[in-house]
């Protein structure tokens, strides 16, 4: 499945924090890693409130890739498209989270269905795709607190545009 059109399957799944629950999102992408060979595991901090961490094991420290599934609200200004449609017109995407950070949720488990199709030669591939971040990152840290949750891992890419700078470190 292409990145672009797994963003506009979730951007369809209202995920906004903090009335709408993240786990429809967290099965739908747990199911598709998980028919990809991944092992998958949901941990909810609430009820409805689910953050995936799916593994692929290889012969050292895995990359994580790291990211979350809730929105801010709709706000008070009217939206000229429906924000739960996933429009695509002329090469650009609509709705809510599109950027932050749907796409990025996608663009990460596209390139980890792809990764399942190829052997891994040395590190494996963690995603840690939390909830509740919007409102006090409430999914990262219940994963912090689950022994052996998250695992080590040997670099991170968090696909979050905060800020649009890169930071490398």
């Amino acid at each position: 499945m292409n990145a672009v059109e797994l963003t506009r399957r979730i951007v369809r799944i209202d995920t906004i924090n903090p009335k709408s629950p993240e786990r429809p999102c967290a099965d739908l992408l747990g199911k598709l890693l998980g028919d990809a060979g991944y092992e998958v595991r949901l941990h909810e901090f609430a009820p409805g409130r689910a953050s995936l961490v799916a593994r692929r094991e290889g012969g050292g420290k895995p990359l994580a890739f790291v990211g979350h599934l809730d929105t801010v609200p709709l706000g008070a200004a009217p939206w000229s498209r429906d924000p739960f449609a996933g429009e695509t017109q002329e090469g650009r995407l609509y709705g809510r989270g599109s950027s932050d950070m749907k796409s990025g949720v996608a663009a990460m488990v596209a390139a980890a269905l792809d990764l399942s199709r190829a052997p891994l030669r040395k590190a494996g591939l963690t995603l840690v795709l939390v909830a509740g971040e919007e409102t006090g990152c409430e999914g990262a840290a219940h994963l912090a607190r689950v022994p052996g949750a998250l695992g080590e891992a040997r670099a991170m890419v968090v696909g979050e545009p905060t800020g649009n700078r890169p930071v490398v470190g």
